[in-house]
């Protein structure tokens, strides 16, 4: 006689993990209408966490029965289980790689050239950026006392230079000029500049990247004491179909552009010349002025001098990465201000750097200011109320009033400035605030809710924190 045991055990083990999926399949498809379903591709190298999502039926797409968010940006679906305020302070753009028309031509420049004469124009312009680096406070004993062990200079570019920096340096030079303006045109979608200044334009790098952000550019402007650059910086613009008016100098009398772009080249100049040269940068900035360079303790402390002089003149305002107009807190600290993007490097950059794995993460350091007023972010605590209730059902019932708040209120939003640090039950933050202050906030569960939770297991380097704190902490000075 069998036991009532041992027949429950059998129907249990009858019902396999492909029979139960073949039973919800057919469940599934007998509920399905009969318009097709959405397609979903996978995303392009440089853009690997957006999904494209197509359909042959509007109806297919997710309703607000479905557990979906709505992107404030461009008000399409997103499978997504952040607030919208959490969604606009992500700074996530995944892998970076170089355009293929500038790939290409990368090819054509570097074809002519020798590989051991690549090689080594490579290491003069490694050798060149430590000099002026990392490698600036290495003194060596000699007879004549203490030397630097690589004495300070800075590089001429000729064309064997030209081909060096084309194979090594372009990959992570664009990565992080893109990851600074797809936030700026995620701040301010507003702004939709006619003119572009580049300095130091060197083989048209940032206005590569310009070129894939907006696209209402009608003058590009290119300015490099490098014959060489200037001259490769024409042809990759024809590539891209962009007429570039290339220059040596900055004109003596200022015509100003919508946008002013200066990229790693502070770096490359004198210190003495540093303030004529961002005062002069600024007099032809109409609008908004980038500037960017090597994420190290030397490029952090000319970005944040040049900070300094610009919002000392008036009339300036930070958009990012600061959420204050004050002095900069993390001077005097052990770290500096400095942030990370992910390029994907090309055999070139492989080849010359002797580098097996075939990425790179690019450590760059950035402010970017525009003319006019901080705006005023009075609803900043209104907006916050409304991220850490906002439920996922009532998502795209955001209307542009939500949009142009989070806007205002993102000018208010802490940058958390070093990777989170993820524990069993919390998370520690550490941010800039805008109190002008560094502060470490830690949020649980059981304090902050479980979205503001989530969404903090989910944070990373870079982005902003649009919940209120609630247990923060001051962080003390170490040096």
């Amino acid at each position: 006689m069998i036991s009532r045991r041992t027949q429950l055990c059998k129907r249990i083990v009858r019902i396999t993990p492909h029979s139960l999926f073949r039973t919800c399949l057919a469940v599934s498809q007998s509920s399905i209408p009969a318009t097709p379903a959405p397609i979903v591709r996978s995303a392009p190298l440089d853009s690997i966490t957006q999904l494209e999502i197509t359909s042959h039926d509007v109806n297919t797409l997710p309703t607000t029965d479905d557990p979906t968010t709505i992107d404030p940006e461009s008000n399409a679906p997103t499978l997504s289980r952040f607030t919208p305020q959490g969604l606009f302070g992500q700074n996530r753009i995944g892998w970076i790689s170089l355009p293929e028309p500038i790939l290409v031509g990368i090819q054509k420049e570097l074809t002519d050239v020798p590989t051991h004469q690549l090689k080594q124009s490579v290491q003069k312009i490694s050798t060149s950026l430590r000099s002026t680096g990392s490698s600036s406070k290495l003194y060596r004993t000699t007879s004549k006392g203490l030397v630097p062990v690589i004495p300070p200079h800075t590089l001429l570019y000729g064309p064997v230079e030209t081909a060096g920096y084309l194979a090594s340096r372009t990959g992570a030079t664009y990565a992080a000029i893109r990851n600074v303006l797809d936030q700026l045109a995620k701040r301010i979608p507003s702004f939709q500049p006619s003119s572009v200044l580049d300095f130091g334009v060197g083989p048209g790098t940032a206005l590569w990247a310009v070129q894939h952000t907006f696209d209402t550019v009608q003058e590009h402007i290119g300015v490099d004491i490098s014959v060489d650059m200037l001259r490769v910086a024409e042809r990759m613009g024809t590539r891209l179909g962009v007429q570039l008016v290339t220059k040596r100098y900055l004109p003596p009398q200022p015509h100003p552009t919508d946008l002013v772009i200066c990229a790693y080249t502070l770096s490359d100049i004198t210190l003495s010349q540093h303030e004529q040269t961002v005062e002069a940068l600024w007099e032809h900035t109409r609008d908004i002025l980038v500037l960017v360079d090597r994420g190290t303790p030397e490029g952090f402390n000319m970005i944040a001098r040049a900070r300094a002089q610009i919002l000392g003149l008036g009339n300036a305002h930070v958009v990012a990465p600061c959420p204050h107009d004050g002095e900069c807190p993390m001077l005097g600290h052990d770290s500096w201000c400095h942030f990370s993007q992910r390029v994907q490097r090309n055999r070139y950059m492989m080849g010359t750097k002797g580098a097996k794995q075939n990425h790179e993460d690019a450590k760059f350091s950035y402010v970017v200011l525009r003319r006019g007023a901080r705006p005023n972010a009075k609803r900043h605590i209104d907006a916050q109320r409304n991220a850490q209730t906002h439920a996922q059902t009532n998502a795209q019932q955001d209307d542009q009033g939500l949009n142009t708040d989070m806007h205002t209120a993102a000018y208010a939003w802490p940058r958390i400035i070093a990777p989170p640090l993820k524990r069993d039950g919390h998370v520690i933050l550490d941010w800039c605030g805008p109190s002008g202050h560094l502060e470490r906030a830690t949020v649980t569960k059981s304090k902050g809710g479980k979205m503001q939770y989530y969404e903090a297991r989910k944070s990373h380097w870079g982005d902003v924190w649009p919940h209120p704190p609630v247990h923060v902490i001051p962080k003390q000075k170490n040096k």
